[in-house]
């Protein structure tokens, strides 16, 4: 088995591993941002049915309700689940333009494993040609060496990107946290304002 086979069966085995935890880490992303989507919108549903039950109350006590802007509330707090939706969508990106940079530093350093692999071949080649048995026995070291070396190497920079990949996962689970969070403080901060209105004017005891 030649040096070059050895590190292409490395990188080309590496390469497999780094995909496969893309696709899954890909999959379990989507399946939050699936996640995140209904429970927000359900999460602002409440909202707007308290909303709605303050506007008939005060339609009950024949007061226009654009007295504690009830309806200004309401449709604020229905383009909540849109504003998340794109705030889930930029996460997504966000995550997805990160990993795509690492991936192509992990491509980068890979092909530099096999750039130094073809130098060696190249330099056995012309030992050979050369005849020189210090110069082939010198090749020969170099070449154990690097087939030791090499795989681990190949190895240990997949298993830093793999390292990476969860951490971009993370994130992702934080962004979509966060997002969900603060629409629902948006929507209880609207909620509270009419609240405090009618309040004020002794709609709500």
């Amino acid at each position: 088995m030649t040096l070059k086979h050895v590190v292409d069966t490395a990188v080309e085995a590496a390469l497999q591993t780094i995909k496969n935890s893309v696709d899954k880490m890909d999959k379990h992303v989507n399946d939050l941002a699936t996640d995140v989507g209904p429970r927000t919108a359900k999460q602002v549903l409440d909202f707007g049915k308290t909303l709605v039950g303050l506007k008939s109350k005060m339609e009950d006590k024949n007061i226009k309700t654009d007295v504690c802007m009830i309806d200004e509330a309401m449709h604020k707090i229905d383009t909540l689940p849109n504003d998340v939706g794109r705030q889930v969508q930029i996460c997504k990106k966000t995550v997805a333009d990160e990993i795509g940079k690492y991936i192509e530093k992990t491509d980068a350093n890979f092909k530099s494993f096999t750039k130094e692999a073809a130098g060696i071949a190249e330099e056995a080649v012309k030992c050979l040609k050369a005849t020189s048995l210090v110069c082939i026995g010198k090749v020969s070291l170099a070449v154990g060496a690097a087939a030791f070396k090499m795989p681990n190497g190949i190895a240990k920079q997949a298993s830093d990107t793999l390292s990476l990949l969860n951490a971009f996962q993370e994130r992702a689970v934080v962004c979509f946290t966060k997002a969900v969070d603060r629409t629902a403080k948006k929507a209880h901060g609207y909620l509270n304002v009419v609240e405090q209105c009618m309040r004020d004017k002794k709609i709500l005891m």
